[in-house]
């Protein structure tokens, strides 16, 4: 099997019909494919509606009582494609044609549909289609924040399974944030590790409803940190959270395609890069964090090297969420194998 479509699905029978039912077809209408379906939304005709369809390479799981990250492992650990994919049950996915699966080589970890957004203002928009092929992993990082132009969607991409697998398994194990807001830090990894080709024959559609404008995009980000059972005013360090998982994905055990030497160069380019970030959004937005806080950011600008900027990071992660140190240091650990601080 090359590709499986991971779907959990939460929403009930009437909202997430579209959706599964795009998949379905998308499924009839494909090659050398398979769709995971995992269920926790307790709907009757929705269960009923799948364990009586007959459609060759359906995976059906009925999983009422499952977290949200539950029911994603379900269908991770029981996919057999070689490439998987996380399908949202408000997205719709469709086929246009056959993919040449030659295409794709060793250096491979990424199959990118043709994606576009929709919401309910504007209707389908946004449609993207590029490929990241460098054989630079810097180049193919920088290429990438051009060409997404801000819209993180090739996170529905199919992707190397024993990759996605196993950083969907430490976020799990052991990051502090289980609802996590780390999707550019996937997909950096990702990109660090090889290459993504397009195939022009998937269409991918995004529900952008909560990401359409500035204010439900604040909203979906705080929301984040509240699920977690943390204060909104987290998402003022977004870029800053995602710098450091960034950081912990690539210069860990997990990037099986970089040698040593090329972890460290990666790695300390995309904390650097978001850290950097994350200074412009501090310097215009200064009036938004405390005195003690601006003390500890500022230190950033007297770094150098980069055991220097972890160990201000590490000050700052005490000041806006000690509680959750250890376990910061806990995740570093286990994809490292380096202690913080």
């Amino acid at each position: 099997m090359l590709r499986s479509i991971c779907l959990p699905t939460k929403r009930d029978f009437l909202q997430s019909r579209k959706s599964v039912d795009s998949a379905l077809l998308y499924l009839k209408n494909s090659t050398n494919t398979e769709l995971l379906v995992a269920d926790n939304s307790s709907d009757k005709k929705k269960s009923d509606y799948l364990e009586n369809h007959e459609v060759k390479n359906l995976k059906y799981f009925k999983t009422d009582g499952f977290s949200q990250v539950q029911n994603s492992f379900i269908c991770y650990e029981n996919a057999s494609g070689k490439f998987i994919s996380s399908m949202g049950d408000d997205d719709f996915i469709f086929s246009n044609g056959t993919f040449d699966e030659q295409n794709i080589r060793e250096d491979i970890v990424g199959i990118r549909p043709s994606f576009a957004v929709w919401d309910k203002t504007i209707g389908i928009h946004g449609f993207s289609n590029f490929t990241i092929m460098n054989d630079d992993p810097i180049i193919r990082i920088k290429e990438y924040f051009v060409k997404a132009k801000g819209n993180n969607n090739t996170l529905y991409s199919f992707f190397d399974k024993k990759l996605y697998h196993s950083i969907s398994k430490l976020f799990r194990d052991y990051h502090p944030f289980k609802n996590g807001y780390y999707d550019w830090a996937i997909v950096c990894f990702m990109l660090a590790n090889g290459k993504v080709i397009n195939d022009n024959s998937t269409i991918y559609i995004y529900n952008n409803e909560r990401w359409k404008d500035t204010i439900t995009i604040q909203e979906s980000i705080d929301g984040l940190f509240e699920s977690n059972g943390f204060t909104k005013k987290l998402s003022n360090y977004i870029l800053f959270l995602i710098g450091i998982d960034a950081f912990v994905l690539i210069r860990g055990s997990l990037s099986t395609r970089l040698d040593k030497n090329k972890k460290i160069e990666v790695s300390n380019f995309i904390f650097k890069s978001y850290l950097q970030s994350f200074l412009q959004f501090y310097n215009s937005n200064s009036n938004l964090f405390t005195d003690g806080e601006k003390i500890a950011i500022t230190s950033l600008y007297k770094c150098n090297e980069i055991s220097d900027y972890l160990k201000i990071s590490l000050l700052i992660l005490e000041a806006v969420c000690p509680e959750e140190i250890e376990s910061y240091r806990n995740f570093f650990w286990e994809s490292t194998n380096i202690h913080w601080g």
